[in-house]
């Protein structure tokens, strides 16, 4: 996962699908430097002083960054985070942020399938079996 396309992601969908899909994410990346920012209260200029800089420990620095529909000034930080090669970038939101975040070229977009009604009714019977 170290081509520029898979280095910027964008995850939208339920909190298990995040954590189900930034989990593959980190365990592809061998041990990264990462840190967990909220885009509703992130500094901006702590959160690029992160993804410049060079890592110290390790090659791969990981910068993940929930409600990120959330961020002040939003176009102006995508277009700053797209130039920004040193780091893999992984923003999250629910599934309604697509029209908002959707929009930003350079960064691959994971939507969680929505399940059916019998889709959500077989999982939970699974689970009991």
């Amino acid at each position: 996962m170290t081509s520029d396309h898979d280095s910027k992601l964008i995850i939208l969908g339920t909190a298990g699908f995040i954590d189900a899909e930034t989990e593959k994410i980190r365990t592809s990346l061998d041990d990264p430097e990462d840190t967990v920012w909220f885009g509703d209260e992130m500094d901006l200029s702590d959160f690029f002083s992160f993804v410049s800089s060079p890592s110290l420990f390790n090659p791969i620095k990981l910068a993940i960054v929930h409600n990120a529909d959330k961020i002040k000034e939003l176009e102006a930080f995508m277009n700053q985070a797209h130039r920004c090669p040193e780091a893999v970038i992984v923003l999250t939101a629910a599934a309604d942020a697509e029209k908002k975040l959707g929009a930003f070229q350079g960064f691959r977009l994971t939507v969680e399938k929505k399940k059916s009604r019998r889709d959500s009714v077989m999982e939970v019977k699974n689970e009991f079996e």
